[in-house]
């Protein structure tokens, strides 16, 4: 079996250094109630309880923001 190169060439590093950059400014777009629950989920690596607690609202209402927000992301990033 040959060997496979697992280090990213510079293009590789490129790109995704792009594609991160242009994730980070789609996510700056949107509203700042989105914004600040995407980033204490996925930035802050928090759980939907911990989001709950720190917001003070039900855990029903953040997973429904979480779920909006990706959405909202999702067709942004789809233009």
């Amino acid at each position: 079996m040959a060997d496979v190169e697992t280090t990213p060439s510079p293009e590789d590093i490129l790109i995704t250094s792009q594609n991160l950059a242009a994730l980070l400014n789609t996510i700056k777009s949107l509203k700042d109630d989105y914004r600040k629950i995407l980033q204490l989920r996925f930035f802050d690596d928090l759980s939907y309880k911990e989001i709950s607690v720190k917001l003070n609202q039900p855990i029903n209402t953040i997973k429904v923001k979480i779920l909006r927000a990706k959405n909202l992301l999702s067709q942004k990033i789809k233009k």
